[in-house]
């Protein structure tokens, strides 16, 4: 079947629907699956012309990953889908719709316009709730078209039809790291310049250019892709990497609400078509990259790492990847093709006078954090101290954490003392006016039971309180 005069949109659900159906474990791919291809597609071209109309996408995504969960399963090991009959009937005929309109190529509508026509290889269950027919099908989309010409021009094109797009725009499940590091979101990054250096340069290679941090927990793994950023933004480090963008993956965003068998497929795939638009510019960071290896695949569907290979391959965009180790022994290692995928940059744990260097950096933040001063005897104690007493953890981030605490503490111990003082001054004023007369008094013994009662009382909170000052930090 020549594809060539289908819009890249359906071409590319098309491929998907194979996907798709690949992951069913279905022999053939049946209109449903491209139906529900269209409906989860990124660009939304279909799921909005659904709005326009009337109906809400998801429902209808719901009716047929039912039904598609319900067919027969193939029992051979590696399914290679194939397009059914009823698949390519369905292509001639919205082929046909389009050129009895007089169009340049074949869209999505001209699909959906098959879809509900009395020829429909749907469900009765699924055709009966697509109450609208073809005309209504080519009002609703006049309509968008006027809104689109309002709102502004088409998007521009590159030479093989798809969106060209510089920016990170419109990329879901993601967070913009150049973004936050040009808002001040991120603590300014000191030391580690060697541990930058050694992933900048794998990320300027020509092949095998996507490096895996492998380090302790506590390291700074996380923290050298924010200097990453830092650097990027700040135009600091190789003048190859100045336009690139850094967007970090939430996975657990990309498969939290995945119901439906193939949704979470569907969700990667096309993050991963979006992210191949950015013409190598766009770097997606993957904390705790391990749990690729089986993410989406609850019932033995493909989970994404095996959706990920391809795209590593191919080189449309890089990935930093940081995990442990452990987990890269147990998951990345054992899997050689997506090990071979990656370059590993191990992220060891700083020396003393690295870690010196570190909290020499960040001391400002957390003291303009709590308002307090930190000298540097206290950097050095917090890193001592910590080295000797929490052998489960590793520098920097349980020496941080020690300062942290200690600094929360002291502003802490800071409130409660100040708020002490009214107290001791009223208790003051109260001795003062029981004395008396005996304030002239030569000793102790000269003084009433209850003065001397009261001015144990006050000194004892006085140097409780005082205590607060210098004997809890």
């Amino acid at each position: 079947m020549d594809l060539g005069s289908f819009s890249t949109t359906l071409q590319n659900a098309i491929r998907r629907s194979q996907e798709l159906a690949k992951s069913y474990y279905h022999a053939e791919i049946r209109p449903q699956h491209l139906f529900l291809t269209l409906l989860r597609d990124e660009g939304g071209e279909l799921a909005a012309l659904m709005k326009q109309l009337g109906k809400k996408p998801e429902y209808f995504e719901a009716l047929l990953a039912d039904e598609l969960s319900k067919l027969g399963k193939s029992a051979a090991d590696e399914v290679r889908p194939a397009a059914s009959p009823a698949l390519q009937s369905l292509l001639v005929a919205a082929g046909n719709r389009a050129e009895k309109y007089s169009d340049a190529e074949v869209r999505p509508e001209h699909v959906l316009m098959v879809l509900v026509s009395a020829d429909s290889p749907l469900s009765e269950q699924i055709r009966r709730r697509l109450d609208f027919d073809e005309g209504k099908i080519i009002d609703a989309n006049a309509e968008m078209k006027v809104v689109q010409s309002i709102a502004g021009g088409p998007a521009l094109t590159t030479g093989e039809g798809e969106d060209a797009v510089a920016g990170a725009e419109g990329i879901k499940y993601c967070v913009d790291m150049c973004e936050k590091a040009r808002r001040g979101e991120f603590d300014n990054f000191f030391g580690r310049k060697e541990d930058i250096y050694n992933i900048s340069r794998v990320l300027i290679r020509r092949r095998k250019n996507n490096p895996i941090l492998v380090g302790p927990p506590g390291v700074g793994k996380s923290a050298l892709v924010e200097g990453l950023a830092l650097q990027i933004v700040n135009k600091l480090t190789t003048p190859e990497l100045w336009d690139s963008i850094l967007l970090q993956l939430d996975l657990g965003q990309l498969v939290a609400g995945a119901k439906y068998k193939g949704e979470f497929e569907e969700r990667f795939n096309a993050l991963i078509s979006r992210l191949a638009k950015g013409k190598g510019n766009l770097i997606l960071y993957i904390d705790e990259v391990h749990t690729l290896v089986g993410a989406g695949n609850p019932s033995g569907g493909m989970d994404a790492a095996n959706l990920i290979k391809p795209a590593l391959a191919r080189g449309t965009f890089k990935v930093i990847g940081a995990t442990t180790l452990e987990e890269y022994r147990k998951y990345i290692e054992k899997d050689k093709a997506l090990d071979r995928r990656f370059q590993r940059v191990m992220v060891e744990e700083p020396t003393f006078t690295e870690a010196q260097e570190i909290l020499s950096g960040v001391r400002d933040t957390y003291g303009k954090h709590h308002n307090l001063a930190i000298p540097d005897l206290v950097v050095d104690e917090a890193i001592r101290l910590s080295q000797r007493y929490i052998g489960d953890r590793f520098l920097p981030d349980k020496a941080i954490d020690l300062l942290d605490e200690a600094a929360a503490s002291f502003r802490l111990n800071c409130t409660r003392a100040k708020n002490e003082i009214p107290a001791l001054r009223k208790m003051a004023d109260e001795i003062k006016a029981l004395l008396g007369t005996q304030v002239a008094a030569d000793s102790d013994e000269a003084l009433s039971e209850e003065a001397r009662r009261r001015i144990d009382e006050f000194n004892d909170r006085f140097e409780e309180t005082f205590s607060l000052w210098v004997g809890r930090v």
